[in-house]
């Protein structure tokens, strides 16, 4: 450690009280999960550190492994030095005290050497140990609330075995889509009702039906069913099944607990990623992947937010893109199954279609689709580009039978689409 910098941690804990009961035990793992940053996909490092006698998390921290050239061994101290000068403190209860510990416990030679250099001159000793149990205790209740995995590698590479002369109007029509916004416009539902005939995404598929995700302002995207009678059944299932405010509170109270390091992250972003990782409530005897039907799913995504791998392989093949902060992933679901798996080439040129339409849609019936008063309904028959052409479709909101939606946006995607979430990356 730099002189000026140990002379600066040496003042600040000689100010300290001495806490003769505090031992403080921990130190820094490898956790096992990817995140993306600088384009990369990185694994962190956590820096865990607790009071032996209580197992309460006084400071922890995720550290990425550019920010550090030891591990976050470094970084560990940091947060040791938090951990004593000012820890976290509890939702409820008696807040810890501030002090120098009786001693610091700690399993990796190489942080004790380091640790008892940092901390000599505060005349607070360290100890290595063969094995930590509050703090494994902590690490693993983090690692299970992040569903954390070290055997897990970083995401293979993506491929996709579909021709270019097929993927590049399909990138072409989400493009379009992106930048026209439906998402602006429309509720998830009712749906668009889009006739492709014979270019239907399978045998005896020739009309489908396109809920417009992003109303919410959360996930932006267009899901493609094949049955209206599908869609309206997810709708009552997701509405009903969505983790309540109490529900959440309660997990993001049990995540502080665990020492997780929630406070880096804005508060509703928060809220959005517990909500995420509860599991929705289900009817007795009903399971996600019951109410999963056949659909076609398009989610548009940063470029942080998605594997690093899929943003090279859209730029090596050339294909186009609304902007950096709209890249579309493209996905199949099948009635019963909640893995989600690529399109097809005939699917592709489905969805192409759906979005190419629903583009030029949204362009011709702004005006009317801004006040959701109109002609009952709105009929449009564009031409889109597919790789062998131009194809006329049909395109019809609100469909047969529904009136017009209330100008009334949900505070999530009414169908929950976490009931099926894009596959890890």
């Amino acid at each position: 450690m730099p002189q000026p910098k140990q002379q600066a941690v040496t003042k600040r804990l000689t100010q300290l009280p001495r806490r003769p009961g505090l031992v403080i035990e921990g130190g820094v793992r490898p956790l096992g999960v990817w995140f993306r940053e600088g384009g990369e996909a990185l694994q962190p490092f956590v820096a865990i550190w607790v009071d032996a006698g209580t197992g309460y998390v006084r400071a922890s921290r995720l550290i990425s492994p550019k920010e550090t050239a030891d591990d976050g061994r470094s970084q560990a101290l940091d947060v040791l030095v938090e951990a004593m000068h000012s820890p976290n403190e509890p939702l409820a209860g008696h807040a810890p005290q501030r002090g120098r510990p009786a001693k610091v416990v700690v399993d990796d030679p190489e942080l004790a050497a380091a640790a008892e250099t940092l901390l000599a001159p505060a005349d607070v000793p360290v100890e290595l140990a063969e094995h930590l149990p509050l703090f494994e205790e902590a690490y693993n209740a983090l690692a299970d609330a992040m569903d954390a995995d070290l055997s897990q590698g970083p995401p293979e590479p993506f491929t996709w075995d579909v021709p270019d002369r097929v993927l590049r109007p399909l990138y072409q029509a989400a493009a379009r889509c992106a930048r026209q916004a439906p998402w602006e416009f429309f509720p998830d539902f009712p749906p668009v009702v889009i006739d492709l005939g014979e270019y239907g995404p399978a045998p005896g598929v020739e009309r489908v039906y396109a809920s417009v995700l992003g109303g919410a302002g959360l996930t932006m995207g267009v899901a493609c069913y094949f049955s209206l009678d599908d869609l309206e059944a997810l709708v009552r299932v997701g509405e009903s099944s969505l983790a309540d405010d109490d529900m959440v509170d309660e997990a993001i109270a049990m995540m502080r607990e665990l020492g997780a390091p929630l406070d880096e992250l804005p508060p509703e972003v928060v809220r959005e990623m517990v909500r995420d990782m509860l599991p929705p409530t289900y009817a007795p005897g009903t399971t996600p992947a019951d109410v999963i039907r056949d659909s076609l799913i398009c989610f548009y995504d940063t470029a942080d937010g998605v594997d690093p791998t899929y943003v090279e392989w859209i730029h090596t093949h050339g294909l186009k893109l609304a902007n950096q902060s709209m890249i579309p992933a493209f996905h199949r679901v099948t009635t019963g199954s909640l893995e989600a798996r690529p399109l097809t080439e005939r699917e592709a040129v489905a969805f192409t279609l759906v979005l190419g339409g629903l583009a030029r849609f949204t362009s011709r019936f702004q005006d009317e689709l801004a006040v959701m008063e109109g002609p009952e309904p709105l009929i449009f028959r564009p031409y889109v580009d597919v790789p062998d052409g131009k194809v006329r479709i049909t395109l019809r909101y609100p469909p047969e039978g529904q009136d017009w939606p209330e100008l009334e946006w949900p505070e999530a995607d009414g169908f929950g689409l976490d009931l099926f979430p894009p596959p890890p990356e």
